[in-house]
């Protein structure tokens, strides 16, 4: 009844939704193959109805954030996505931050990202995707500020942890070799492989302890199922069939989804 008629309203949004070829800040620090695929025009899976409202959630703890500044009284700018927005001449388009704010005369820029319980823990020990850290990366070198502070909000429990970002040369190359590579006329090569060993016996086809054939893959030290494309991030990406070729959903011995290869694969 009504969730179907709100997944029926979102599906419509995101068929609608214009597809950007472009390379910004969010997406510099994803895999470069992927972003190869979405700067050469490629247009993949269709984006889910399901995407937009976890984009809306995103967008809702922005705002929430914001407002616990003003209430906390900190000093701080927030962003406006136009008229603030600085060109970058290495990603060759405008970045803009969540926002800015300074401490003892240092500008600082923030960016604020809400997490499963699995990548909270990780912050809270910080721990941070690259893909966020390049993301800060980005807007520190467009504003021209040494540090950023990414905020992480648990959207489980609402709880709340910083993680300062310090400004690394070493990511900033990185970043500029990513564009080149997807700018380029050919795909880079995968950075992930297929998974084709048995986990449990490592590829021996063995039982470590009295060297006898392993019931899970028969003896033949290959995943039964297999073979398999990463799990995370390949599983997820909407280019996962341009990039590796044919491909079904298959259940893995623990009960979860995992995508099987289903013919020789596509080009490297």
């Amino acid at each position: 009844m009504l969730v179907d008629a709100i997944m029926d309203a979102l599906d419509k949004a995101a068929a609608e939704r214009e597809q950007s070829n472009r390379i910004g800040a969010h997406n510099v620090g994803t895999c470069v193959r992927k972003l190869w695929y979405t700067v050469h025009g490629y247009k993949g899976e269709p984006l889910q109805g399901r995407a937009l409202a976890v984009f809306d959630l995103g967008n809702r703890v922005e705002d929430a954030i914001m407002a616990f500044l003003e209430q906390a009284k900190v000093a701080h700018i927030r962003a406006a996505r136009q008229q603030d927005a600085v060109y970058v001449e290495e990603l060759g388009g405008r970045v803009v931050p969540d926002f800015l704010f300074e401490v003892d005369g240092e500008t600082i820029v923030g960016e604020i990202k809400s997490m499963s319980d699995f990548a909270f823990a990780r912050a809270e020990r910080g721990d941070i995707d690259d893909q966020y850290l390049c993301q800060v990366e980005v807007y520190m070198r467009a504003f021209g500020t040494k540090r950023g502070l990414l905020v992480a909000y648990r959207k489980e429990t609402s709880h709340l942890a910083e993680v300062l970002v310090e400004r690394d040369d070493a990511r900033w190359e990185r970043i500029k070799a990513n564009v080149a590579q997807a700018c380029a006329d050919t795909p880079p090569e995968r950075p992930y492989k297929l998974a084709i060993d048995c986990e449990d016996c490592g590829g021996s086809g063995k039982t470590p302890a009295k060297g006898l054939a392993h019931k899970a893959c028969n003896g033949t030290g290959r995943i039964p199922y297999g073979p398999i494309i990463p799990r995370f991030p390949c599983g997820y990406c909407q280019y996962r069939e341009e990039c590796w070729g044919a491909l079904e959903m298959v259940m893995d011995p623990k009960g979860r989804p995992v995508w099987r290869l289903t013919g020789e694969g596509a080009a490297a």
